[in-house]
């Protein structure tokens, strides 16, 4: 029998649970200054450099 987490459900519970921390992440970050953004290497806002939008997880 299959356990949860190798479910259809499972892995779509899994990706969606990645795809909020990321944002909370981002969300984080975003409301440092910008010059500790920049010391950590963060992509300027607008640029299509970095961030989640419009990509999907893992590649799939």
């Amino acid at each position: 029998m299959n356990s949860f987490p190798n479910t259809l459900l499972g892995r779509w519970a899994e990706r969606w649970r990645a795809a909020r921390e990321r944002v909370r992440a981002e969300r984080a970050i975003a409301r440092l200054s910008p010059a500790l953004r920049k010391d950590i290497g963060w992509p300027a806002a607008g640029s299509n450099a970095g961030g989640w939008h419009g990509h999907l997880i893992d590649g799939k």
